[in-house]
This record gives structure tokens, sequence and C-alpha cells, in this order.
């Protein structure tokens, strides 16, 4: 869908601005009208259109978690946003971030939010942190809101670390194979092809597979990188469809094993995401809207979306969630007694801890499960090219003999 920039103006008269992704400009007023705001001015962004999206500025994780820490420290001690900033962007030891902060110190100093100032940089500063600033500016909670970000990030970078770290080894084995067998291909036989071609000997199997094999990557090697890089392309193209969007992300539930841990991992991002804006003081309607577009999943989206729509009508969460068959049972449940007891948010937290368990502890029993497959492929892959290559060479020894 498209994305468009808008203008509005809160009951006070306060000139707000934004982007939003819809259908289109009257879904776009309905959706400024939800948020309590009056449309101003609505206008579609214009975008380069190109297969692949335009690169955004990107930084790490934990230099962003200090920006917010020491933003809510200075805020505390009484200094003022620009001058905060421009000490940050004096101080910050990533060039691209130090480049980010003086963007955002200069759009404050020509009158925008500070909400409105790191909207314009996407890539270091999500959709959540936005609106929980923005929240924050209104509410006058600033402080409060800039260090539950920070420790929003630390847990989200220590939940992604855990998992990196987790799949790294198997990574490694695959990646090591691979390198194995092209190694084998583009180098190594075409080296013993010369020496087998003299032998006038029947070649054992191994041997002649892997030489055929080799043949095939090395004068058949750019048309398959070109139908591999086409096949991308393709795909890239389909994905860009809403139906192809709908199929990819139903395929990814389907799938074994892998499928489960995709949808616990994204109700964990959920139930953070929706647990922080809440807690932060983010109107509930707007926070699913927020969510709607930090969860990459098209049918998640749409659950939220309706889910979004009946609670508008005076409708309760957890009936509604349970009703699109999308999150997982235990979710409906804790999210009905948060509501009960109004005490939602916490409930969210506890359920986006209790997510973030789960996918760790299976990825890890995955990984205890992969290790041993993944040296038995490694052993056999270069037993393989290790017998291909020396079969022959025995063979020929033989019959010298």
């Amino acid at each position: 869908m498209p994305n468009f920039m808008y203008r509005a103006r809160d009951d006070e008269g306060k000139l707000v601005q934004g982007t939003l992704e819809s259908s289109s400009e009257s879904a776009v007023a309905a959706r400024i009208s939800d948020m309590g705001y009056h449309p101003v001015d609505i206008s579609r962004v214009r975008v380069r259109r190109g297969i692949f999206k335009q690169r955004r500025v990107k930084v790490p994780v934990a230099e962003v978690v200090i920006f917010y820490r020491q933003m809510a420290t200075m805020n505390d001690a009484g200094l003022s946003i620009i001058y905060s900033l421009n000490t940050l962007a004096e101080g910050a030891g990533n060039r691209r971030f130090r480049q980010v902060i003086e963007s955002v110190r200069m759009a404050v100093e020509g009158g925008e939010t500070l909400s409105d100032a790191i909207a314009a940089h996407p890539g270091v500063f999500d959709e959540v942190a936005i609106n929980m600033i923005r929240v924050g500016e209104t509410s006058g909670n600033l402080s409060e809101v800039l260090e539950r970000l920070a420790e929003y990030g630390e847990r989200s970078a220590e939940i992604r670390s855990r998992v990196k770290n987790a799949m790294a080894y198997p990574v490694v084995l695959s990646v090591l194979a691979l390198g194995v067998v092209i190694f084998s291909l583009v180098v190594v036989m075409p080296r013993f092809a010369a020496i087998f071609a003299k032998m006038n000997a029947p070649l054992p199997l191994p041997t002649r597979m892997l030489m055929s094999a080799s043949s095939v990557v090395r004068h058949q090697g750019w048309l398959i990188l070109g139908i591999i890089i086409l096949a991308g392309v393709i795909f890239r193209l389909f994905l860009r469809t809403d139906g192809g969007r709908w199929a990819w992300d139903g395929f990814l539930f389907r799938l074994p094993v892998f499928g489960p841990l995709r949808l616990k991992n994204l109700s964990a991002r959920f139930s953070r995401n929706m647990g922080t804006l809440i807690e932060s003081g983010v109107d509930i309607l707007f926070s699913f809207e927020v969510c709607e577009r930090t969860l990459k999943s098209v049918r998640l989206e749409k659950a939220l979306r309706a889910t979004r729509d009946s609670v508008r009508e005076g409708e309760s969460i957890a009936p509604v969630l349970e009703m699109q068959h999308v999150f997982p049972p235990l979710l409906h449940r804790m999210i009905a007694v948060g509501e009960e007891t109004g005490r939602l948010g916490q409930m969210l937290f506890r359920l986006a801890g209790y997510y973030d368990l789960e996918v760790e502890m299976t990825i890890k029993r995955l990984t205890t499960l992969l290790e041993p497959f993944m040296i038995i492929i490694m052993a056999a892959v270069v037993a393989f090219v290790a017998g291909a290559t020396l079969l022959p060479l025995f063979n020929l020894v033989k019959y010298m003999h």
C-alpha cells in the first residue's frame, strides 16, 4: 500500500505531522480522525519505483539505546532538547548516528517536535519509539518514556543476540560444507580431470558424478547464476503483490517447526510493542495501528486491523482476537485476564517474556539436535569429495602393480 504524508491539528490547535500507510487519502483521513486529530493536508508520497527498496541508514541498536538513556538523564536534569541533542551528537561514536542526531537537532531548532524530527529517520527509530515519544511530549513524562524505550531496546537486542548465537554454529557448518563443495568443483576436479583422462580406465561413480557437476559449474556457471538472479527478481516482484505476500506468509506459518517458532516470535513482538505503548499512555486503538505496521506478517496485520475495528465499536479485545484464529490461545487468555483486572500492559509484558523464553528454548533444542546432524553432513560431504578424488588414483596404483 502507498504511504501518505499528513498534517493535522489536535483539539488545542497544535500542528502534528507524520506518514501513514493506507489504501487511499480518505482512509488516511479516517485513521487520523480515529487518532483524535483533525486533518489539514494529506498527500501521497511519491517514491522511485524499483525492484529493490531504497537503503535506509542503519546504526547499531546499542547506540540508539544509549541515546534514549542519556536523553532521559539530561531531560531529568532540566536541560533543553536542543542542548541535549547537540551534546549527544558531539559524543556519538558512530559517524552515521552522529549525522542522524545532528539532523534531528536541526529539525527541532526549526520548530519541529522531537517525535516529528526522529520520524524522518525510520531506519533508526521505529514507529513504537516515535509514537511513545510523541505521547511523552504531550503528557509531560518524556523522561519516563525514554527510559522505557531504553529498556525495550535492551531487551529486544538481548533476545536477538541470543537467537543469533544459537544459530551461529549450524550456519557456520553449512557455509563450510558449501565452501568445500564449490572449491572441489571449481579448483580440485579440473586439475584431476586431465590425470583421469590419461588413465584410460573406467572411473568410479562418485568421480563421474563430481566431474559432471564440475563441468556444468565451470561451463554453465554464469547461466546458473543468471537463473538464480532472475528467480530472485521474480520472487521479489511476486512479494510486492497482495496475493503474493498473503501466500508467502501462509507458507511460512505452515512450515513444520519453523512455522510455530515464527508465530511465537511474532506474538512476543506484538505483546512487547503493545504493552510498551499502552504503559506509555498511547491510546489503545492507535497502539493497535502501530503494532499492525511493526509485524512483518500480512495475516497478523489483518487480524489486528479487524480487532481494532471491533474494539472501536466497544467490544473487548480478547474474544475478537480469538475469532481471528491466528494468535496462540494463551495470548487470548492472558489478554482477557489483563482486561478484567485493568493490568493489560503488565500482562502483555509477561506474555512477551514467556514467548521470548519459548523462542530461545526452542532454538536451543533445535541447535542441539542439528549440531550432530550437521557434523554428519559435513563429514559425508568431505568423505564423498575425498573418495571421488582419490579412488581413481588408488585404482591406478593397483593397476600398475
